[in-house]
């Protein structure tokens, strides 16, 4: 089996992913604040202890916004979408160059054929007109790539 890439999925919600600032668990709408957890069936929660419907995503409209990833893989795809907004990605502490991410309508990037090692990713919004609502940032899943290491063939 060795050489045949696995993946793990991390979703917006999971302790694994660091958002900054921190995100907005009041119960409103409120994304030129930074993060805001919201679902595809009821929104954001409107009030104290609402559970949310649908699948969950974070969204944002703030510049300078950003989350952080650590995984040990091979690859990452980082799902969600831009609308009227750019952003930096950093990989291991190095500014990538955007045309390495191979976003798609729902793909923010697509980064693979890395080391098997730790990694570390730095997302981070470029948005310059955050006074529309149509400018923002969603994120709604990580996959993570990683082979089975060679001694697991044996």
């Amino acid at each position: 089996m060795a050489g045949n890439l696995s993946t793990l999925s991390i979703g917006n919600e999971s302790p694994e992913v660091a958002y900054f600032p921190s995100v907005n668990l009041e119960p409103s709408e409120n994304i030129t604040a930074g993060w805001q957890l919201q679902y595809t069936g009821s929104g954001v929660a409107n009030s104290p202890g609402q559970v949310g419907e649908g699948t969950s995503y974070h969204y944002t409209n703030l510049n300078g916004a950003s989350f952080l990833i650590l995984w040990n893989g091979t690859g990452i795809d980082l799902m969600g979408t831009a609308s009227n907004a750019s952003y930096l990605i950093a990989l291991d502490g190095h500014t990538l160059p955007s045309a390495s991410y191979n976003a798609t309508d729902t793909l923010l990037a697509s980064l693979n054929d890395l080391e098997y090692t730790n990694h570390t990713l730095l997302l981070t919004t470029a948005i310059t007109n955050s006074n529309t609502a149509n400018a923002y940032l969603t994120f709604t899943e990580a996959t993570i790539s990683y082979a089975p290491p060679a001694s697991a063939a044996k």
